[in-house]
């Protein structure tokens, strides 16, 4: 969530300028959850709503959803053709995210993908964050999925 909180501030102060704001936001559980203090102001605002999951839980009382966020983005009302989706987390969920948005139509031009492959040098030298011809570090690590074509999810 840390990658996308500027993006979703910048959007709310620009309010005028988007339409509906919805935030799907996943956790392993619970106490994962970061910018928990940001929650009911994100989802004050009209036409701003706030969609959460944990994979799991404890012993602690959890009124939203269970599973992954794939599983919020079935529940969620997007129109696709003029949503702009951004997406950050690990490569496996950002891998399903995908595959189930370009299942719902969203524009390949239209999905942001924060990659966080583990980066040693920080200057494209050692080649640790290497993903075809790009390098995380230096070429990204936000990527348009366009930019990705054939090497972050197979067949897409």
């Amino acid at each position: 969530m840390s990658p996308l909180r500027p993006a979703i501030e910048q959007a709310l102060r620009q309010r005028r300028q988007h339409g509906r704001i919805t935030i799907l936001y996943g956790a392993k559980s619970p106490d994962d959850l970061v910018h928990t203090a940001d929650f009911e102001r994100w989802s004050a605002g009209a036409d701003t709503h706030l969609h959460l999951t944990v994979d799991r839980v404890a012993d602690r009382a959890w009124t939203h959803q269970l599973g992954v966020v794939p599983v919020l983005l079935e529940e969620a009302t997007l129109a696709t053709a003029r949503t702009i989706a951004m997406v950050c987390g690990p490569e496996v969920m950002l891998r399903f995210a995908v595959v189930d948005l370009l299942k719902r139509g969203f524009p390949p031009a239209h999905i942001f993908l924060s990659l966080e492959r583990r980066m040693r040098c920080g200057v494209a030298q050692c080649g640790h964050c290497f993903l075809g011809p790009r390098f995380v570090c230096q070429d990204g690590p936000v990527f348009r999925y366009t930019q990705l074509y054939g090497l972050f999810v197979e067949g897409a």
